[in-house]
């Protein structure tokens, strides 16, 4: 098997390890290779499938749905199913180790990132416009113009709730979206084309709630305060100095001026 495939098993091993503290009724997932390809187990609140890579495209297949109503033996089937796929031949044991995730590079400004958002916005109305009530919006910092940012881009879309926006799941994997159960309770976290290696965030947002509502403000701030923009790329700059490979680190030193952005908003009776 290639790198891609080697990376993956990574990722599964890591996700069997911490599945004893999934709640198995709200997330479930699991990963085995076998003869034909790989295959991904998962479900969300009653939808359960097998999800196989067959020569290059993914074909879901049907559960027992009576498993539907008993999690823990949806679980014990699910581990069966991947231990037994796990011990073929085709996936013998691998050494362990992490996948390297993409280094947190500020690049200047590029002006070809509103067009990006918007040939990527042609692709998701199709898909999932039946479910978007708020919109699908450029979001991040790529949408502010003359502000430095990763080269990644962030996408919002504002749907009812997150159960009826459900199917989106699904919907957009054609796409290259990547389902990542990231504050599960809040959105649906999407990352393309995957996790490691991100040219495309995709968060589906209920259109009634305080984050939905929060990253325009902080947008639309950003856009017509260029003091404020331009302290903001000095504060990336420098966090993606001191946290290059360390995600989680380098956005949570940027919660307070987010909260400051916004009081500030708030205080200018801003929106």
């Amino acid at each position: 098997m290639g790198r891609i495939e080697d990376e993956i098993r990574v990722e599964a091993e890591d996700a069997l390890e911490a599945m004893d503290g999934l709640d198995v009724r709200r997330m479930f997932s699991g990963w085995g290779f076998y003869s034909h390809g790989l295959l991904f187990a998962a479900a969300w609140k009653g939808e359960f499938r097998f999800r196989t890579r067959q020569e290059g495209h993914w074909v879901y297949e049907g559960v027992d749905r009576a498993l539907l109503d008993r999690p823990e033996d949806l679980v014990t089937a699910a581990r069966t199913v991947i231990a037994t796929l796990a011990a073929e031949p085709a996936a013998r044991p691998r050494p362990r180790r992490r996948a390297v995730d993409q280094v947190v590079s500020i690049e200047p400004y590029r002006p070809g990132w509103p067009s990006a958002f918007e040939a990527e916005r042609r692709l998701l109305e199709p898909a999932i416009g039946e479910y978007v009530v708020g919109g699908i919006h450029h979001v991040g910092s790529t949408a502010v113009p003359n502000l430095p940012a990763k080269p990644i881009i962030d996408i919002m879309a504002g749907i009812r709730d997150l159960d009826s926006a459900r199917p989106c799941i699904d919907l957009v994997a054609p796409l290259g979206y990547v389902y990542a159960p990231y504050l599960a309770d809040e959105m649906h976290c999407f990352y393309k084309p995957h996790p490691s290696r991100r040219t495309h965030h995709l968060r589906l947002v209920p259109a009634g709630s305080q984050r939905y509502r929060d990253k325009l403000r902080f947008r639309d701030y950003l856009r017509e305060h260029r003091d404020s923009r331009d302290e903001y790329a000095r504060l990336k700059r420098g966090l993606a100095m001191k946290f290059p490979r360390d995600r989680e680190s380098y956005s949570a030193g940027k919660t307070e001026f987010v909260r400051d952005v916004l009081r500030r908003a708030d205080a200018e009776g801003a929106w």
